[in-house]
């Protein structure tokens, strides 16, 4: 019954460890979140609503300034755009923009001009934008705007304008004296009062009189002037060419003032001329006609007049988040709520906490060992949630006003949540952490459970594992550092501190990694050196390794049934192809003879019938066929399994190849086939050249090829024997001798198309002939090359269109002396 009262007490503690658990993830998230708002906000602003406010204050005033001049702008919008004003023009649609036209704007303000019948108000529509009266800036100034004072006109002389054109090029030309006058005759021949041409307009608020000529006319009366001299002035078209004269009010020009002559004259008739020469009279000019010697200028003056104002800024009754506004009014109302949010979550926060501290328990697994959530690294999650919080105050002492906005535009509803959702994860991690420290302190494993200790403890393991492997661990550890050290000074000559310390701490878990490895290396390498010395039995301890190594030791630990099951299958198949072996000997060799015997009998006896004659005949050749079938097929099983004798000795090739010809050479006379025997080697070398076989299997291989040439050669052609001399080259000359190889080739042409590789010709049952008219097992060719590998020697077919080639390769006899 105590057994089962504890069961339940500990269950139930669990269960409350895991509420408060809840609490203290979701009440730290809280605390975070609205302490973050009342920091960035006490922290930008001032602390409290009075530094919000006078936040707000400040930038209603500062966006007055900013009213102000569009107010000002937008006064004198109609002068503007008749005297043409295009830059100020441009900065009234920007400002327009701003502070009338944007409908997504906190802001508004009202401009109230004394002496002035206008009235300019923000905002999309009136009625909307009543304005928020806890927050109203007005703000005094004194402006100025252009009036339009009347309509008039201008009355000028066009030959006292076409005189004062002529002198105003004639003082850019430099003549003097008699030469001047000369000069002036001249212009006056090449630019005569009918040619002129006069134009008036408006810039800027001046009224600009041009004086043009013919430039056609003046192009040829300069040529006609050019032959001559006058006074010593030669006239050319660089410098008697003109293109305009121009008359303003430019006062303050660098050079004659083009406010002058008849144009000032006319100009001052009609305005005032004090208020003019102080830039406040603008003229517009609409139109001109000229009247005999006179014209007359259209045109309306504009004069500038001063006036007080008062700009009223406020806020809107509806915020919308694309300004700061938003922000500072909602923090404003709502910073009673933030505040109390934060002090319920901090004392729920220090409740929980004490709570978990008091219920926290450590338990086990199955095998008694203490569960790994309850062997948590302090020190290592201590530098986590450091690193962490230093990223946090970083972020929150680097946030500006800009990143707010920003910030704001996805609502405080939805940032508050994802901030509150984002720390309860963060929570859940930080209370398990928590739970698990506590635990740790109780069983007073905090120490033993830290990763600091594990680590110098397991360095002291892989030490005491290297020294079994001193040589490869100095000199690896040598390389390692002495490329560290030059990547250290390489960080420090680059300026870089932060690549000084990286390189620092890759190198030190470089080193415990390393250190690992040769560790885990060693006892493999003792483990193999074991096994080598045919003690399979022996295990490879694979506690603490690192996976690929353990993975390769468990291999090894498993090496000995690996061999045992390895030897037994080979065993079996041995066995197998040996009681194949006997039963074809027994069950197919003994009826085989039968029949071939009485095949004999039967062909002693004298067959009347002719028929019966043919059939025995057939009986005869097809059993023997099959005899020899079966002998083929058991020598390739003898040769592939290696169970034949081999006898290596010396042998004359050239009296080997010309006696193994020599059995064939009827057979291929009859196919008046012609063998051509090349030795590619000098006369002395042929006479003494010998090579390392077994005469009886090497007999047996010529025999399958040369029958190949005679069944599928093609008639009437050359089958050439090439022998050569392959000098080999020795690995080390020092300790082993270079063997030479003799290369015998055998080329024919064969009689029918070869749509097949050599390497499947020289598999079992593949003949070259698919549709097998002729005699053959489809085996010599694989009993040749597997009496070729007996002898150490090789066997190669190659195939290029109709030309079959074999290439057998074998060791010269090397003499004694």
């Amino acid at each position: 019954m105590k057994g089962i009262e504890r069961r339940k007490e500990s269950s139930s503690k669990r269960k409350l460890t895991v509420v408060f658990n809840i609490i203290q993830a979701v009440s730290l998230s809280v605390f975070l979140v609205m302490g973050m708002i009342l920091t960035v906000a006490a922290g930008k602003y001032g602390a409290g609503k009075s530094g919000v406010q006078a936040e707000i204050k400040s930038r209603i005033r500062a966006m007055n300034k900013g009213a102000a001049i569009y107010a000002k702008l937008a006064l004198n919008e109609n002068a503007y755009k008749d005297v043409v004003y295009e830059s100020r023009l441009g900065a009234i649609s920007k400002l327009k923009k701003e502070y009338v036209n944007n409908s997504n704007s906190n802001y508004m303000f009202i401009f109230e001009p004394d002496c002035v019948d206008r009235d300019i108000k923000s905002g999309d529509n009136g009625s909307e934008m009543i304005g928020n009266g806890n927050y109203k800036v007005s703000t005094e100034g004194k402006g100025c705007y252009f009036d339009n004072v009347n309509n008039t006109s201008f009355r000028f002389n066009k030959k006292k304008l076409y005189n004062d054109a002529v002198k105003q090029y004639l003082s850019g030309t430099g003549y003097i004296g008699n030469k001047e006058k000369t000069a002036f005759s001249i212009l006056k021949k090449i630019y005569p009062y009918h040619r002129m041409n006069l134009d008036f307009y408006s810039t800027e608020g001046e009224m600009v009189c041009s004086v043009t000529f013919d430039e056609t006319y003046a192009e040829r009366k300069i040529k006609e002037l050019s032959s001559k001299k006058t006074d010593s002035i030669k006239v050319d078209r660089q410098r008697f060419l003109w293109e305009e004269a121009t008359f303003s009010f430019d006062v303050d020009s660098s050079r004659v003032s083009p406010f002058t002559g008849e144009f000032r004259k006319g100009v001052l008739e009609t305005c005032d001329g004090a208020e003019l020469l102080k830039g406040n009279v603008m003229i517009a000019v609409h139109s001109f006609e000229e009247q005999g010697d006179n014209c007359y200028v259209n045109a309306t003056q504009y004069l500038k007049r001063e006036y007080n104002y008062t700009i009223t800024g406020m806020l809107s009754n509806k915020l919308s988040s694309n300004d700061d506004f938003y922000y500072l009014c909602w923090y404003e109302s709502h910073e009673k709520s933030l505040t109390i949010m934060t002090y319920i979550s901090g004392i729920l926060l220090i409740i929980s906490t004490i709570a978990i501290a008091l219920l926290a328990k450590s338990s086990r697994n199955e095998s008694g060992k203490v569960k790994r959530i309850y062997r948590i690294p302090t020190d290592i999650v201590i530098v986590l949630i450091g690193i962490v919080m230093s990223m946090m105050l970083l972020v929150l002492a680097n946030i500006c006003k800009r990143d707010i906005k920003q910030l704001i535009r996805y609502g405080f509803t939805n940032l508050i949540t994802a901030g509150i959702l984002t720390g309860v994860v963060a929570g859940i991690f930080i209370t398990i952490f928590y739970t698990s420290f506590c635990a740790q302190i109780k069983d007073r494993a905090v120490i033993n459970n830290m990763f600091i200790k594990k680590l110098f403890t397991r360095v002291a393991k892989n030490i005491k594992s290297l020294l079994t492997m001193v040589k490869t661990s100095i000199l690896v550890f040598t390389v390692y550092w002495a490329a560290g050290v030059i990547e250290c000074i390489l960080a420090v000559f680059g300026g870089s501190e932060a690549a000084f310390f990286t390189v620092i701490i890759a190198k030190i878990l470089g080193t415990v990694i390393i250190a690992r490895v040769l560790r885990d290396v060693s006892k493999l390498h003792a483990g193999i050196k074991q096994m080598a010395e045919g003690d399979v039995k022996g295990k490879i301890k694979t506690e603490n390794m690192l996976v690929p190594i353990r993975k390769e030791a468990e291999n090894l630990n498993n090496i000995g049934e690996g061999m045992k099951k390895a030897v037994d299958a080979r065993i079996k198949s041995e066995r197998m192809r040996t009681e194949l072996i006997t039963n074809v000997s027994h069950d197919i060799k003994t009826p085989v003879t039968a029949i071939i015997s009485y095949v004999d009998l039967l062909k002693k006896e004298d067959l009347k019938n002719q028929n019966a004659a043919d059939y025995v005949e057939v009986l005869d050749r097809q059993s023997q066929r099959l005899k020899s079938l079966i002998y083929d097929l058991l020598d390739l099983s003898k040769a592939s399994t290696g169970n034949v004798e081999v006898n290596m000795s010396e042998l004359d090739l050239p009296v080997f190849i010309e006696q193994s010809l020599g059995e064939y050479i009827p057979k291929m006379e009859k196919r008046n086939l012609k063998p051509v025997v090349n030795f590619k080697i000098d006369d002395r070398d042929k006479n003494e050249l010998k090579v390392m076989a077994d005469g009886r299997h090497l007999s047996r291989v010529f025999d399958n090829i040369f029958q190949n040439i005679c069944k599928y050669a093609m008639e009437n052609t050359r089958v050439y024997i090439d022998v050569e001399l392959i000098l080999g080259k020795a690995e080390d000359s020092s300790t082993y001798e270079a063997k030479n190889k003799v290369c015998i080739s055998v080329k024919n042409v064969s009689e029918q198309s070869l749509n097949i590789s050599g390497e499947e010709l020289t598999e079992r049952f593949v003949r070259g002939d698919v549709s097998r008219n002729t005699e053959g097992s489809g085996l010599g060719l694989s009993i040749a090359q597997s009496l070729m590998k007996l002898q150490n020697g090789n066997l190669d077919v190659i195939i290029d269109g109709d030309l079959f080639k074999i290439i057998l390769t074998l060791d010269e006899a090397v003499s004694d002396l």
